[in-house]
């Protein structure tokens, strides 16, 4: 797999480590809303669900990019794009 294809891998994989870092930073808010009006909390739970969410897709897609990489090197003899 070729230089580029790195490149992009490692961004993805920020950006997905970002997304994670970002839900638990919700969680935390949600726990320290949740002691306070628990109706606050509902709407972050849910923006903490669903950046996590992003997260996980993301990671699935990184990966099925990673297996068209590999499928691309074998069938062009790993000529880097």
């Amino acid at each position: 797999m070729g230089e580029r294809f790195e490149l992009d891998a490692a961004a993805l994989r920020t950006v997905t480590a970002g997304f994670l870092t970002s839900a638990a930073a919700l969680d935390a808010a949600v726990a320290a809303l949740r002691s306070r009006d628990e109706r606050l909390a509902g709407p972050v739970l849910a923006w903490a669900e669903a950046t996590r969410s992003n997260a996980h897709r993301l990671e699935r897609t990184t990966a099925a990019y990673a297996w068209q990489e590999r499928e691309n090197a074998c069938t062009v003899g790993g000529a880097d794009r």
